[in-house]
């Protein structure tokens, strides 16, 4: 198992599952920002549990991020969404219904301003308390801030961090963890027009979990394993 590709994919299946959960079933349109290791699979992920219309995609260097989008139109032509390469992150967030941010910033990624009701945000990049993807603003009461574990994201998120700084919400403010919204439906998205955001450091519980399915299918399929460890 390639611990790079294991750590994407677990990754990217984290985030398309906050998504399913927590984004409004009649998106059309969704905004990734960062075209580095990880955004490959964050793409499949959204395309996957979304039938989207149009994929936005913003990087830093506009020429890498118009290659990476050849790459996905080629990978990807059998979801049929439009795919695009934005230069500016606040004009590709604007009535996008899902974003995506998967990058090391140490400030945030998009102006908040920007961000419509009923938007699902993902905070995938960060995972440092020096790091900061998800305009600060936005973490607030009164929106619905779901983490991937209380222990990871109230060490290491600095978004989060941020927020309680400046208390602009309460740990008990938080909705949960992904796991309790996937054993309580009621504590997710009540309204059309709710903000929801879902925060992730990641945690090795993940990997171990995603690993053993790979393993599992391949013993399935009888294809030979190796593991390098």
């Amino acid at each position: 198992l390639d611990g790079t590709y294991l750590t994407a994919l677990r990754t990217a299946a984290l985030q398309g599952l906050a998504t399913d959960l927590l984004a409004r079933k009649d998106s059309k349109i969704a905004s990734l920002i960062g075209t580095g290791g990880q955004a490959y699979e964050q793409a499949h992920a959204l395309l996957t549990v979304r039938k989207l219309d149009e994929l936005r995609i913003v990087g830093r260097n506009f020429e890498k991020t118009k290659n990476f989008v050849e790459i996905l139109k080629n990978d990807f032509s059998n979801f049929e969404t439009k795919i695009v390469a934005y230069k500016d992150a606040n004009d590709a967030v604007q009535n996008s219904d899902i974003i995506t941010t998967v990058t090391n910033s140490k400030t945030p990624t998009f102006d908040s301003k920007f961000v419509k009701k009923g938007a699902h945000i993902n905070g995938i990049g960060s995972f440092t308390p020096e790091m900061i993807e998800i305009p600060v603003d936005l973490i607030t009461k009164e929106n619905k801030i779901y983490l991937d574990t209380y222990d990871g994201v109230l060490s290491e998120a600095g978004e989060i961090l941020s927020a309680l700084d400046k208390q602009h919400i309460t740990t008990k403010d938080f909705k949960g963890e992904l796991g309790e919204l996937l054993l309580d439906f009621s504590l997710g998205r009540t309204s059309e027009d709710d903000i929801t955001i879902f925060k992730s450091v990641g945690t090795a519980v993940l990997d171990i979990v995603c690993g053993s399915e790979i393993i599992k299918k391949a013993e399935k399929n009888n294809i030979g394993i190796n593991i390098d460890i």
